[in-house]
């Protein structure tokens, strides 16, 4: 996994606990849930590439 790739699936993962926080704290449901989603996407395709990395040695 390049460095680029680990940043963006991290900044993803950012991005979705900060949706979420502000989600919970002003009572926007769907926002929330956007942001449940980014988070989930993000490791999801984090666990992805760490995978990948495993087969290619």
């Amino acid at each position: 996994m390049s460095i680029g790739r680990a940043i963006a699936h991290e900044a993803r993962i950012a991005r979705g606990t900060v949706k979420q926080f502000i989600g919970r704290a002003i009572g926007d449901t769907r926002l929330y849930r956007q942001g449940s989603s980014d988070r989930a996407a993000g490791n999801a395709s984090r666990a992805l590439d760490k995978l990948g990395n495993v087969f290619k040695r």
